[in-house]
């Protein structure tokens, strides 16, 4: 993971998974970073 980019939000799975993808649309993660936290997310 890129330091500083533990960008975890508890504000629910749908507004999460939409942060996850603008993340990854800025490049802040990779797309490894965001399948393993989606898969994360889709698991709570």
């Amino acid at each position: 993971m890129i330091a500083g980019t533990a960008t975890t939000v508890s504000r629910g799975g749908k507004a999460d998974a939409a942060q996850l993808g603008q993340l990854r649309e800025q490049g802040v993660l990779t797309d490894e970073e965001f399948h393993a936290e989606e898969a994360r997310i889709l698991a709570s």
